[in-house]
């Protein structure tokens, strides 16, 4: 019943668009289209930032990670939706006086290394405003096919590339552990890597061959060359993900957010830690470089 009357609202819509346009506000008429194409049963809207809607799949809210809740309901929840608020107020404050946020020019451009992407928490900042850009990196190919639908659902691929890959410190390919499955994406890791306390004794089910790069050479080969943030969430890489942007670091002296357990992995290097959230087995750190 649903189907046949969103599909009959977006013939009535069609139909008095082609007959008698000032009828039909055109953001009516892009609803009419979502409702035909039946996007209204596969995507809900999600508060990335205050005032800042993003869609998402309703197929994202069962693989962990990043969102949570009950479509059908509209109870849907981002993870930390306060340390987003965070990145992103960081991200702004980093645009030099007189930058045209709302133009995205070149010189203006705030670009974002988004390691351990998941299904686009941090990612999807790129809707406001669009001088934010942001390179996506995440290994999981079912995560990554979500997170890839979720820039195209909100128009972003002018201003976000996903890559399908991990970050690490060299180029090879990686045996990684999958817990999209099982409702845990956020803790899929790799195997190689010293895992991290809070996996130290879990069980691994599933397993994916994925391809790892330095951040260094994919930001060469993207022809990034002004990082001003890396937001790292490796589950245990973390180490390997810094090793592999030592040039960005020397070059651009990023601010670093960064899931870690312990903190030694960012002091140090003229980089001090500015903000820590504590949870019950790891710590984040927001670091910034100070001259």
């Amino acid at each position: 019943v649903l189907v046949n009357t969103a599909v009959g609202v977006s013939r009535l819509v069609a139909y008095a668009q082609a007959h008698e346009p000032r009828l039909v506000p055109s953001a009516v008429a892009q609803v009419a289209v979502r409702l035909s194409a039946r996007e209204w049963a596969r995507a809900v809207s999600v508060e990335i930032l205050p005032r800042t809607p993003a869609y998402i799949l309703t197929e994202a809210l069962f693989a962990g990670g990043c969102f949570g809740g009950d479509g059908t309901l509209g109870t849907v929840q981002m993870a930390d939706p306060e340390e987003v608020s965070m990145v992103h107020t960081r991200m702004m404050a980093m645009a030099p006086p007189g930058s045209d946020l709302l133009g995205a020019s070149a010189q203006d451009r705030l670009t974002l290394i988004d390691i351990g992407a998941n299904t686009g928490c941090f990612t999807l900042m790129a809707i406001d405003p669009p001088a934010l850009h942001v390179l996506a990196l995440e290994p999981i190919a079912s995560t990554h096919r979500i997170l890839a639908e979720h820039v195209r659902l909100n128009e972003l691929g002018a201003r976000v590339t996903v890559l399908h890959m991990a970050a690490s410190n060299e180029s090879r390919s990686a045996t990684m552990c999958d817990m999209a499955a099982a409702g845990a994406s956020g803790m899929s890791r790799l195997l190689e890597d010293a895992p991290s306390a809070s996996h130290a004794s879990e069980p691994c089910e599933q397993r994916e061959t994925v391809r790892t790069e330095p951040l260094d050479a994919v930001c060469q080969e993207h022809g990034v060359d002004k990082v001003h943030m890396i937001k790292i969430d490796a589950e245990g890489s973390e180490l390997a993900v810094l090793q592999g942007a030592q040039v960005i670091i020397e070059r651009d002296r990023p601010e670093i957010f960064v899931e870690v357990g312990a903190e030694e992995l960012t002091e140090g290097g003229g980089y001090q830690t500015s903000h820590t959230s504590s949870y019950a087995s790891h710590t984040r750190l927001y670091t910034s470089y100070t001259p």
